[in-house]
């Protein structure tokens, strides 16, 4: 079965936005059955979802399902991109968006909105990856 790992930021979109996303991505996961494994990882507070992908995150995982804003997702972009391995995560571990958010600007872009739940978790259980561009700024002077 596939390992998938659902980040749900539940304050993401406010007014419970995000937990009731959560619900139905959930009932679309189950209708993939005994070939999904499936761990929820509910966030608790800023930065945990960049704690999660440092820490927790491994190569048995096939993708990480982030149901957040777009603040929960470059969490755990900049913690994959903050490893040593990230290399190798990003070229194994799929990250899917099923936006919730207030603004969903990544979401957008790639075609998905918040009202499509059920078409965002079957794109990311089908597997259709879609590469995207990384790039790091910095400003001020470097050390």
């Amino acid at each position: 079965p596939r390992n998938v790992v659902v980040i749900v930021n539940p304050v993401a979109g406010g007014q419970g936005k995000a937990s009731a996303i959560w619900s139905k991505a959930k009932a679309v996961l189950d209708a993939f059955g005994p070939h999904i494994d499936v761990t929820l990882v509910r966030t608790t507070a800023a930065g945990h979802a960049r704690r999660w992908a440092v820490q927790e995150l491994t190569l048995e995982v096939d993708t990480v399902l982030c149901i957040g804003g777009d603040g929960t997702l470059f969490e755990i972009v900049n913690g994959i991109f903050s490893r040593p391995d990230a290399l190798a995560i990003v070229s194994k571990v799929a990250l899917a968006v099923v936006p919730a958010g207030s603004g969903n600007g990544l979401g957008t872009s790639l075609g998905i909105s918040p009202q499509e739940v059920e078409k965002a978790v079957a794109i990311a259980m089908r597997g259709r990856r879609k590469k995207l561009n990384i790039m790091k700024v910095s400003q001020g002077p470097t050390e």
